[in-house]
Order: structure tokens, then sequence, then C-alpha cells
């Protein structure tokens, strides 16, 4: 999925349906991923060597999801003292510095994750409401950003959907706001990061694909 070129993504966002479907295709592969290994523990005749597969396989589960190899804030010192001997090199090559790129991936991880807690604070004031108008009105009031008719999309709900079906409709339309979240440009970036404006936007350019308009 994240080879496809971006003129094969198309121009509309998933529904739940098709991220569903992604989750339990992802968990499914990732179920064979593993299990087609232990073919070779079967095959495997010696009991020492068996063994040793298998551990291997119990090690491997346990850590297939998971990789870490360390704390952020350990990852991200780690990798400057590894990286920046380097960072002459690729800024004659490349635009920005192997410091300048982990400063700013350090700083959008921020910078996300502070408008993550943003949204899901908006979503549980929505969400506290116990009627299907309350909760509508409230979405919108707390999501300006999300444009149309609040009375209008109150007409359109079936009376037979429960509250809890229009918290899942609620969820998806709010999906919209995650390429708002994700879109980020230089010179707001160069400001948190106290690099220059050049550098950042060349190391955007280098990991970013831009929004289909």
């Amino acid at each position: 999925m994240l080879m496809l070129p971006i003129s094969e993504w198309g121009e509309y966002r998933a529904s739940p349906v098709d991220i569903q479907n992604t989750i339990d295709t992802i968990v499914e592969l990732a179920d064979a991923f593993f299990a087609r290994r232990y073919k070779a523990v079967e095959d495997a005749t010696d009991l020492q060597a068996r063994t040793v597969l298998a551990l291997q396989e119990r090690l491997r589960v346990h850590t297939q999801m998971v990789r870490n190899w360390g704390y952020f804030s350990e990852v991200v010192q780690i990798s400057s003292e590894l990286y920046a001997p380097l960072d002459d090199a690729l800024r004659k090559a490349l635009g920005f510095s192997a410091s300048d790129l982990i400063a700013t991936g350090r700083h959008l991880v921020w910078v996300l994750e502070d408008r993550n807690t943003e949204n899901f604070k908006r979503l549980k004031l929505a969400f506290r409401e116990r009627t299907t108008p309350r909760l509508v009105r409230a979405f919108f009031k707390h999501h300006p950003e999300m444009k149309g008719d609040v009375e209008k999309f109150l007409a359109a709900i079936p009376g037979n959907v429960t509250l809890e079906q229009v918290k899942f409709r609620l969820l998806a339309q709010a999906s919209i706001w995650y390429v708002a979240a994700m879109s980020f440009t230089a010179p707001q970036v160069a400001q948190g990061t106290g690099l220059a404006v050049d550098p950042t936007g060349a190391v955007l350019d280098a990991l970013s694909c831009i929004p289909v308009t």
C-alpha cells in the first residue's frame, strides 16, 4: 500500500468499512507471516535445532508488532550522535543534514501528539451528549472546520438510527480533520525547531506528499 504511486491513491477519503477491511487484512497478514515460519520448526528433525527455532519464534511473536529499541528521547539522542558526522555530506547532497532531519522529525511528533490530544478533547466534549440532536449540534460547534448545515444533517438521519450509529458517522466525518492535522508548512515547522526555512523545506519535500485537492 505504501509503495503505490500518489496518482493511484484516489481523491476520496476511505470509508469506515474500508478502514476496517484494511485493519482486518493487516492482522491476517501478520498472523500468516509468523505462522509460515513454524514449517521450519516442523521440518527440523534434530531436537536441539527444533528447540532453538521454537524459542526464536517465541521471541519474534513478542516483538513482531513493536520493535522499539529505546524510549523516544533515547532514540533521538542516539540517532543524533550516530548520524551527526554525516551532516556536512548530507547537507551538500540533499540540502539538509542528518541533524536537521532528526530535529524536524522530533518536532513533528510533538506537534502531532498535541493536535491529536486537542482533537480527542473536542470529540469527548461532543460525545458526552445523550441525545442525537444535542450530539450533532455539539459536534459541529466544537468542529467549526466542518462545513455544512447542522439542521439538514439532523433531518437526514433516519428515525431508527441509534445514538451509537450517529457517533460512528460523526467519527467518519471527523476524519476530514486528519488532512489538516497531517499538513505542515516549512515556516511553521522551522519556527518550532529553530532551523532555517530552506533546510526545513528540503526535509519536508524529501519525506512528504502534497495533499490531493
